[in-house]
């Protein structure tokens, strides 16, 4: 028996971590100095678009998805840019956004399209197709919650289970730390892939280095648990890091570490 459950990380992976609109992030390709020494401003993305550029397309409908940059949020106009960018405008970041947009996204209002699991995992797998980890990843994660069409969650069907863990590692390589996660509790639960701690542990360190608290708290976990063999006061420190990242598992952990510690220094002190 586990001493703490290692649990995969369930939500939806968004196309940058940080908070800055990915219309802005969109925008920033498109303001670098081009070859002739010019620059492009904002106010010409539109006609850019009209124009042929396809990089200007997938801010334009960033923009209609976000409500940003000066464009009224419409989600139909987002989902309508997106899927000729994906379809034929080699665009696969289009095809995630649109996996996105028919996965339930709403707008302010509350509002969005009907959610469509054939038209997200479709594209979904398009984005991961073309090299987008965000798209492996939630195509990944739609096959575990048995929401891609004709292929049904299925615990004991073992090819179903390779095939997940074959996602959550392309993720995983493509820098989805998420991906990395879950892939390490699928070789701690032994489920599409061989039981192996250490590889487990492995993924756990590599999801930690990239900045996801549970990465730090699962690896701290191996080592505490002895799943694997690594000096405990690596256990803490990684406890540590997990807490400050923000995962409150850990914190309190390290709260019960430190006050075991603190508990047998009194005692050996009275002794």
């Amino acid at each position: 028996m586990l001493w703490l459950p290692f649990r995969k990380a369930e939500c939806f992976a968004p196309m940058q971590p940080e908070s800055r609109p990915d219309s802005m992030k969109a925008l920033d390709e498109l303001t670098k100095p081009d070859g002739k020494g010019g620059k492009v401003n904002f106010a010409n993305i539109r006609q850019r678009c009209v124009e042929g550029d396809n990089a200007a397309c997938l801010a334009v409908g960033l923009m209609h998805m976000e409500g940003s940059g000066g464009a009224k949020q419409d989600l139909q106009a987002a989902s309508d840019t997106m899927r000729k960018l994906c379809s034929g405008g080699g665009q696969p970041k289009a095809c995630f956004y649109l996996g996105r947009i028919h996965d339930g996204m709403v707008d302010s209002n509350g509002r969005g399209l009907p959610r469509n699991a054939f038209e997200a995992s479709t594209h979904f797998k398009a984005a991961c197709d073309g090299g987008v980890g965000e798209g492996c990843f939630n195509f990944a994660q739609m096959l575990d919650q048995g929401r891609v069409p004709g292929q049904e969650k299925d615990q004991k069907n073992h090819k179903h289970q390779k095939r997940i863990a074959k996602f959550f590692r392309l993720a995983c390589e493509k820098g989805i730390a998420k991906g990395c996660v879950n892939l390490g509790v699928m070789h701690i639960d032994g489920t599409g892939v061989p039981a192996n701690p250490n590889l487990a542990f492995r993924f756990f360190r590599g999801a930690c280095d990239l900045g996801v608290g549970a990465g730090c708290g699962f690896a701290a976990d191996l080592i505490q648990q002895e799943m694997v063999q690594a000096d405990k006061s690596q256990a803490a420190e990684l406890y540590y890091e997990a807490c400050k990242i923000g995962h409150s598992k850990s914190c309190i952990t390290q709260g019960k570490l430190l006050s075991a510690a603190a508990a047998k220094a009194v005692t050996q002190k009275v002794g």
